[in-house]
């Protein structure tokens, strides 16, 4: 990187994260463009991957996705997500950044409350909660703040 590049030392743990965040990120978008259960690893292989992408990686990702390691660890993945409660609708906004985004917006520091709505809260027209838990949540969570202030 730095032959290519002039990159100062301090800035080298913030690009190599966000480069690691981009192949992680191409990774995912890849295997959900060129892996199919059904095929053989050299099916997938012999119809060819991403122009951007070098053939032998291609080769040793799709060999990966099809090894018994890789289809553990992927299935133990999906049995953790299928577990989280909860979810958030910020993206990979963390609740520390969106806390100060919504103080400077609402002028004051927000209450947990007002933090998990936003967070919950889809960006779209309809400004719909992300799904049926953080419908219960809200409801008790408004509940349980309007008992605690006026109760």
């Amino acid at each position: 990187m730095q032959q290519r590049f002039d990159v100062y030392e301090s800035d080298k743990k913030h690009i190599m994260h966000l480069l690691g965040e981009r192949y992680k990120d191409n990774k995912a978008k890849f295997k959900s463009l060129f892996y199919r259960p059904s095929e053989t690893p050299e099916s997938v292989i012999a119809r060819g991957g991403p122009k951007s992408m070098h053939v032998s990686e291609f080769v040793d990702m799709v060999t990966y996705w099809y090894s018994l390691k890789g289809k553990s660890i992927s299935e133990k993945n999906k049995a953790s997500r299928s577990n989280l409660i909860g979810a958030h609708a910020l993206g990979r906004t963390s609740l520390a950044n969106r806390r100060k985004e919504l103080a400077a917006e609402l002028g004051k520091e927000p209450t947990r409350l007002e933090l998990y709505i936003n967070s919950r809260t889809r960006k779209s027209k309809d400004n719909s909660l992300v799904d049926d838990y953080a419908i219960s949540k809200k409801g008790k969570q408004i509940f349980l703040y309007i008992a605690g202030r006026y109760g």
